[in-house]
């Protein structure tokens, strides 16, 4: 979903500051979550 947010202020609109915003806030809270997870569960639930 925000994906394709992200993917109409890119083509459609043509709006690069808007779209590279939200591209930096879905990596940031992506890196987040996955940190948050790592500490929780440990790494050798990974393998």
């Amino acid at each position: 979903m925000i994906g394709s947010v992200i993917d109409s202020q890119f083509i459609i609109v043509r709006d690069y500051p808007i779209a590279s915003a939200l591209s930096f806030l879905l990596m940031a809270s992506i890196l987040i979550l996955v940190t948050i997870y790592i500490r929780r569960a440990g790494t050798e639930d990974l393998l």
